[in-house]
């Protein structure tokens, strides 16, 4: 599927593989999970090798459920520094190991979580102070932003606010 996406030209592509396969042994680590996404990433290198733009790339597994959290919602954490930290170094690894240092240079987003989520009642809106470990961590990192999901019921100034953060994706 990834390469028929890079084949047909889109433009951002999400490499996560986070989700188990039948025979994984649960959870999956961290280095998986990056191994994979390198896989994916290749895939989607080879497929797109005749388009005068290269696909860029998003990483990272933090994505919560399509339509928004099924459970009671009290208070969501905040993605750790150590976290991105950790799977941006296993992530270059990996793109590092299949020769994949060109496409990394177009990883341009990690997934993460800045402590929104909405259910069927609730909206847990976002509070900048608790995200701004998150801010400088990424501000550090060349070409790089956040892309947070479950951002459909903040507010104008929310969502202003998850900008201002360094979460450029926003979904």
């Amino acid at each position: 599927m990834i390469a028929a996406y890079a084949k047909a030209g889109f433009g951002k592509l999400h490499l996560d593989a986070s989700m188990p396969c039948a025979d994984d042994r649960l959870p999956l680590t961290t280095e998986t999970i990056a191994e994979r996404a390198a896989r994916l990433c290749a895939a989607a290198e080879a497929a797109g090798i005749n388009h005068e733009f290269k696909p860029v790339y998003v990483i990272g597994s933090e994505v919560p459920a399509p339509g928004g959290a099924v459970e009671e919602l009290d208070q969501i954490e905040v993605t750790t520094t150590e976290s991105v930290g950790g799977t941006l170094s296993v992530h270059q690894n990996a793109f590092r190991e299949r020769e994949l240092s060109s496409a990394w240079d177009r990883v341009v987003g990690i997934v993460v979580q800045p402590g929104v989520e909405f259910g069927d009642e609730t909206v847990i809106d976002f509070i900048p102070d608790k995200a701004s470990d998150l801010a400088g961590f990424i501000a550090q990192q060349a070409h790089m932003v956040y892309e947070a999901h479950s951002t459909d019921y903040q507010t104008a100034k929310s969502l202003d606010a998850l900008v201002e953060k360094h979460f450029g994706i926003l979904k």
